[in-house]
C-alpha cells in the first residue's frame, strides 16, 4: 500500500510541478544578467518585474542557458521567456506579449585579424563562426546552411574563443560584445564588427501551453505599461545607465531600446 502512496504523492507534485507559473531568462547583458550582488538585473527585466507589480505575481526569475530555457517552454507548461527573438517558428508556438527591444546581428573579428567580411558568401568562407548554443543567430545561421559554426555554452566563452584566436569570428551585437568585453577585463576595440548579416525584434513571450488567462493577465499588464508611459521611463532610465556605466549610446525608439 505505502509504494501506491509514494507513487501518487510523486505523480501530484510531478503534475504541480509541470503546471507551476515560471519565469525564466538568459544571462545577457545589459537586457538581462546576474549583477555584482548575485542579483538578476537588467532593462528587460526592470520591464518584466514592473508587468509583475500589475499584477501581483511573486514568481521568482530563472536564469538559464538558451538552450535550456527553450527545452523548459516547450516541456512544462505556463513558462514565460524574456528576451528572445520573435521567428516564423517561434510565432506558432508562443504568445508574444511585448516587443521589449530590437537589436541588430553582427559579425565580429578581432581587430589583430587580417579578415574582410561584407557577405554572407565571405561569411561561408571563414574557418570558423563562433555562436551560442541556443542563440537565435546560431540558429538563423544553422538555417542557412553553415558548416563552420563552433558552439559555446554562454556569450562570455564566445568571446572568450575569438580573443584567444580559437575561432575566425563570431555572431553576436555590439552592445553584448562592448560589455561582455569589459567584464572580461578585455578592450571592447579588440573586436571589431565587420558586417550585419541580419536583426530582430526581442520579446516578452510564453508557451502555448500557457493558462489562457494568464496570458490574459500578461497583455492586459503590457497594454497598462505601455498607456501609463511606463515602458518609456524604464527605457529612458536603461539608455542613461548605458550611457554612464559603460560609456556606449544606445538608440530609443518607440518608447523601446534599440541595441
Amino acid at each position: 500500500m505505502k509504494y501506491w502512496v509514494i507513487a501518487i504523492i510523486w505523480l501530484i507534485s510531478f503534475v504541480a510541478e509541470a503546471n507551476d507559473f515560471r519565469i525564466v531568462t538568459v544571462n545577457e547583458a545589459p537586457a538581462n544578467y546576474i549583477n555584482g550582488q548575485g542579483k538578476i538585473d537588467g532593462y528587460v527585466t526592470d520591464v518584466v518585474q514592473a508587468l509583475q507589480q500589475i499584477i501581483g505575481d511573486e514568481t521568482v526569475i530563472e536564469v538559464m542557458p538558451e538552450a535550456r530555457a527553450l527545452y523548459t517552454a516547450k516541456a512544462q507548461n505556463n513558462v514565460l521567456l524574456y528576451s528572445f527573438s520573435k521567428t516564423d517558428q517561434r510565432n506558432k508556438n508562443y504568445h508574444f506579449i511585448q516587443k521589449v527591444l530590437s537589436k541588430p546581428w553582427f559579425i565580429f573579428t578581432h581587430r589583430d585579424s587580417n579578415l574582410r567580411i561584407g557577405s554572407l558568401e565571405a561569411l561561408h568562407q571563414l574557418e570558423s563562426i563562433g555562436v551560442v548554443i541556443g542563440d537565435i543567430r546560431a540558429i538563423w545561421l544553422e538555417q542557412q546552411g553553415f558548416q563552420n559554426l563552433q558552439y559555446s555554452v554562454t556569450h562570455e566563452q564566445n568571446l572568450k574563443m575569438l580573443q584567444a584566436g580559437r575561432v575566425s569570428a563570431i555572431a553576436s551585437e555590439q552592445l553584448a560584445v562592448s560589455i561582455v568585453a569589459m567584464d572580461l577585463g578585455f578592450e571592447p576595440d579588440e573586436f571589431s564588427s565587420q558586417y550585419q548579416f541580419e536583426q530582430s525584434d526581442v520579446y516578452i513571450m510564453m508557451s502555448q501551453a500557457c493558462d489562457d488567462i494568464l496570458v490574459a493577465q500578461w497583455r492586459d499588464a503590457a497594454k497598462q505599461l505601455v498607456e501609463s508611459g511606463e515602458l518609456l521611463q524604464i527605457a529612458l532610465q536603461w539608455q542613461y545607465r548605458i550611457q554612464h556605466q559603460y560609456g556606449l549610446y544606445v538608440d530609443l525608439i518607440d518608447d523601446i531600446l534599440h541595441f
